[in-house]
Formats: C-alpha cells, structure tokens, sequence
C-alpha cells in the first residue's frame, strides 16, 4: 500500500473513532501555557510539539444554504526556541497544520493547511528604558482567527496576515511611564482562488500611538493618549487605477482601579476624527442612487467624507473563591479583509472562568459585535466554551465548541450583497495536549 493509501485508511479509521468519541484532539497552546510555568528564569529553552486533531464543523464553506457538515483530520507540529535573560529576551516559534477531509470534500486536503511563525525581541536600552519588538506571520483558511475583534467569519478563505509590534517604554519616576508604539498590520487575499463567494486584495493597517501613565497613589492609574490610525486597501487601486486610505485620530483619556485583591475596572472615552474616501459621484451616479460627493473633492478622483464620534473601552472584574467573571465594552475601528478602509465595530463580551480544582479549568466567554461601513451592517455573535482537564505536567485533555452567528448585510469581497443574511456555524474539538519544555 502506497502511502496515500496509509493515509486514506487511517483517515478513514479515525473518522470513524471520530464520529463515536467525539473525536481526539491535540494541541500545544495549552501545553506552552503549561511550560511557560515551568520555564527557567533565565537561560536558553526549546518547546517541541506535536498534535493532531479530530475536528466536527457543520457549516464547513460558512454558507447560508446549502451547509455542509464534515468530520476532518488536523495534524500539527511546532517548536519554540528562545533565550530568557537580563538584558536581553527572544525567543521564535513556528508551527504548521496539515488538514485531511473525506473523499467528497478531498480537494481541500493540505499539507500546510495552516503557518504561523512569530519572533519576540525584549531589551532594556538603559535602566528605566525598554525596546521589544513582536512580529507573526500566519497563513491560514480559518478567517475567524485573523480579526477577533470584529468577531467576523468570512469562511473558510485562504488570508496571509502579517503584524508588526514595536514598542519603546520610559520609566522617567516611580509614578510617570511614557510609552510609544508602532503596529503594523497587513492582510493578504491574493492567494485565495477567485470565486464568486471568495475575497481578494490586500489591505494594510498603520497605528501609532503615544501614551503617558501616572501612578496614583494607592491602586489606580491615569493614562493620556493620542492615537493615529491608517487604512489602506488596494481594491479601489484595481478598480479604479488609484489608492485611497482612510485615516483617524484619536485622543482619550483613561483611569484604572483596583478596587479590592481580585476586583479591577478600567475606563477609556475620548473623541475620535475620521476621515473616509469615497469615489466622486457624478450626476448620472447620484441618479442610480450614488451619495452626492461633499466636502473636499481630491484631484484623485475621491471624496473625503469626515466624521466625529467616540472611542471608548471599558472593563470590569470580579473575582472570588476559584472563580472570575468579567464584562468588557469596546468602541473602536478595525481593518475587515475584503473590505475598502475600515469598520466601525462595537462589542460587547462576557467572560467567565472557574477552576473547581487544581487538575480542572473551565471557561465560557460569549460576545456580540455590531461592525458598520456607510449604510452596512452587520452583527456578529460568537459563544466559546473550553474546558481543560490537566493529567500530568506534559499532558492534558482539552474539549472546544465555537458558536459563530453572522445577521446582516455586508460587501464580501468584490461581491456585495443587497439581501440580509444569516449564518450560523458550529466547531467542536475534544482531544489531548502533549508538551514539556527542555532547558538548559
């Protein structure tokens, strides 16, 4: 037997264990969270693993009619190198999934299915002053995993994701911190087969960000800060010959408090400036129900239409016994692949977690996003729940279900839809996680 046929029969067998048990999944993230506590304080570390995952999805090509439910086979296999010291902290992982699906839906059998790699540079430049950078590449058909925090699912897409994280931090007294940082985040869709359903282009984000902190006395902060956001998407390039870029400045000021040992609030409110391009609207435009051009017309042949509103993040949490519960709201902009410039997004989360003993971890974090584009809107509803059962130091038992569900009506891609729309989709995984570190 050749070893496409190993393969097949001990996909087949799997499968079939799969549909009985519920399936066996193994991962490693929780066996780095693992490690991370057996980590030495300093010195060089290796985190090797090895996974392999049975999967259930009933809505595998995130279609309105016409779902389509599917067991599948997920192998990983990761490494984490990385140096732990005084002054200086790196450390780099990759990773990389092969998926297998049954006979009907074998053309979406991988080998590498899924890449992520991330390097992390931390160093103290002088005593009180402090560098790190943070850079990920991930490659990926899971578009759910690249903006959590619009909690859009676009299907399953082939999207390239790039982000960069600089950051430089000023301890000027015990009280004052000045901090700045630089992210960079780029998506890439031209790797995805053009389909009708499907997303294309690239869009990329700037973000730069200057921030003060004062340390009250007692357990509470205040932080003033000035944000710069860019949106960059080269559909209109396509389209029309031409770049645009949306941009907003933001400024907020924000507080924390520790109210007890386990009970925490933050708050961060202050205005926000937008500006937005749109394509310059001719009189026959305007006649098809195009929006008349206002403010200024650029030479480029777009519009900027400027908007005032708020930005805002608030938090709250609680704990108590082996418990927490936390509420969280946010205002705020985001980049949505397949979309020109960015959407307004507000979510609101809760977040639960308990820990009945010192082998058991349960947590359960639902949340609902309303994101909006001119007359566009969708909701998005999204519902997590885990449990981890940790049976030796290397290996525990994780289970995992996602409930995503999208109402609205949204451009997806070069295709935009005038009809509400309402998907749902399920993912559940149950399996083991093996990982132990090696140091020196």
């Amino acid at each position: 037997m050749n070893l496409f046929g190993t393969v097949s029969l001990f996909h087949t067998k799997f499968i079939r264990a799969v549909a009985i048990l519920s399936g066996i999944s193994i991962g490693t993230a929780q066996a780095q969270e693992q490690a991370s506590g057996t980590r030495s304080d300093r010195g060089f570390f290796v985190i090797p693993g090895s996974s392999v995952f049975g999967a259930y999805d009933d809505n595998i090509f995130y279609q309105e009619t016409d779902q389509e439910a599917v067991f599948f086979t997920r192998f990983i296999q990761r490494i984490e190198v990385g140096y732990r010291g005084t002054p200086l902290t790196l450390s780099g992982s990759y990773s990389f999934d092969s998926e297998i699906f049954p006979d009907h839906v074998s053309r979406q059998t991988e080998l590498f299915a899924r890449q992520h790699a991330s390097v992390a540079f931390s160093s103290l430049v002088t005593r009180h002053a402090t560098f790190s950078l943070n850079a990920e590449y991930l490659n990926t058909r899971r578009t759910s995993e690249v903006l959590e925090e619009t909690g859009l699912d676009m299907g399953r897409q082939r999207i390239e994701s790039y982000t960069a994280d600089v950051r430089f931090t000023h301890q000027f007294s015990q009280r004052n911190t000045w901090e700045a940082n630089y992210l960079l985040s780029l998506y890439d869709l031209s790797q995805n087969e053009v389909e009708p359903t499907g997303l294309s282009g690239q869009n990329t984000s700037h973000s730069l960000s200057t921030r003060w902190i004062h340390q009250r006395s007692g357990r509470g902060t205040i932080q003033f800060q000035y944000l710069y956001r860019l949106f960059v998407d080269d559909a209109v390039a396509r389209e029309f010959g031409y770049s645009s870029a949306s941009n907003s400045h933001v400024v907020t000021f924000g507080v924390t408090r520790q109210l007890s040992s386990r009970t925490s609030i933050t708050l961060r409110v202050g205005p926000r400036f937008s500006g937005r391009p749109t394509a310059v609207g001719t009189a026959e435009d305007v006649e098809h129900g195009a929006e008349p051009i206002e403010h200024n017309v650029q030479a480029s042949g777009l519009a900027t239409q400027s908007s005032l509103t708020a930005e805002a993040a608030a938090g709250i949490r609680f704990g108590w016994n082996r418990s927490e519960l936390s509420f969280s709201y946010t205002r705020s902009q985001n980049q949505a692949f397949g979309l020109s410039g960015f959407v307004n997004t507000q979510g609101f989360t809760i977040g639960v977690t308990h820990q009945p003993n010192s082998w058991i971890n349960l947590a359960f974090s639902p949340g609902v996003f309303r994101n909006t584009q001119g007359d566009q809107e969708l909701l998005a509803f999204r519902a997590d729940v885990n449990a981890n059962l940790n049976l030796a130091e290397w290996l525990s038992l994780q289970c995992n279900y996602r409930f995503n569900r999208q109402d609205g009506r949204f451009l997806s891609g070069t295709v935009s839809s005038s009809e509400e729309q309402e998907v749902s989709h399920n993912v559940f995984t149950i399996g083991l996680v093996f990982g132990y570190p090696l140091t020196n």
